[in-house]
């Protein structure tokens, strides 16, 4: 038998069992959209670089609903 051969006997004979092991699994409760307590996303800008003088700098930080600066 040829490569060619091989491979399609072999893609033939897996592909059904990959069907049905993708229609046998389900989400468990974890995987399920959650409810959250979103926080906020802060954007600053940094300007005082002493490597590169002269440039600027856009950053984001995203902070938790929960924190607590104290």
């Amino acid at each position: 038998m040829s490569k060619c051969s091989w491979l399609l006997l072999l893609l033939t004979t897996l592909a059904p069992l990959r069907l049905a092991a993708a229609e046998e699994y389900r989400l468990g409760p974890d995987s399920q959209i959650q409810e959250v307590p979103h926080g906020d996303v802060k954007e600053g800008e940094f300007t005082e670089s002493k490597i590169f003088p002269g440039t600027t700098h856009r950053f984001w930080v995203y902070v938790p609903k929960q924190y607590n600066a104290a």
